[in-house]
């Protein structure tokens, strides 16, 4: 398995512990898809390319319009830079959600703190105003809406490891606890797609 790919982190995720309930002024705010930032010499920066999300209830979710989060986490799961959100709707298939999106991180690979991941979590939308109740997951609100967890992953990101290459990334249920790695519990599906990594051209 490439060393890039690991597990885990839940949308309110705080350090050492599970998140119940925040309220929605607790939030970090959401930014949508950013562009690739501008290049520094000497630095490299990681792209993520989400062909599709391959789960057996993709036609159900397709009907929820699902959404995609993407957080850059230090290992005590502090946020390193503003998390992203992919509102652009995937072509559901029986088995699968079709994606074909790029994410870019911000900060340098150089400049990510000792135990950094990328967090990818799929959600779907509901109009209702009340927390929706996923195994104690709690949920971000945009306006009227509001997030309700479905299944996440994360990618580790380390500068001595860091390659472009093709990922498969099991994701797992909600809610999440990252102590032990015999506490996940599968969900059923996984993330394909491709890691990308980029230098600024002298």
């Amino acid at each position: 398995m490439n060393g890039l790919l690991a597990a885990g982190n839940a949308f309110l995720k705080r350090p050492n512990k599970l998140i119940r309930g925040l309220s929605a002024s607790e939030e970090p705010p959401l930014l949508f898809l950013l562009k690739q930032p501008g290049k520094v010499l000497n630095s490299s920066y990681v792209s993520l390319f989400v062909e599709l999300i391959r789960l057996n209830n993709a036609t159900s979710i397709g009907d929820r319009r699902p959404r995609i989060v993407i957080s850059v986490m230090d290992g005590q799961r502090n946020l390193v830079e503003m998390r992203q959100q992919v509102s652009v709707q995937p072509v559901a298939a029986s088995n699968a959600l079709l994606w074909g999106f790029t994410w870019h991180m911000q900060t340098p690979l150089e400049n990510l703190p000792h135990g950094a991941c990328v967090v990818v979590e799929l959600a779907t939308t509901s109009a209702s105003a009340a927390p929706p109740t996923h195994d104690g997951a709690t949920s971000p609100t945009l306006g009227a809406s509001v997030l309700s967890p479905e299944c996440w992953t994360y990618l580790q990101v380390d500068q001595r490891t860091a390659n472009s290459a093709p990922i498969t990334a099991e994701m797992y249920k909600y809610p999440v606890d990252l102590s032990s790695q015999h506490t996940l519990h599968r969900a059923d599906a996984f993330l394909s797609g491709e890691m990308l990594i980029s230098q600024a051209h002298t």
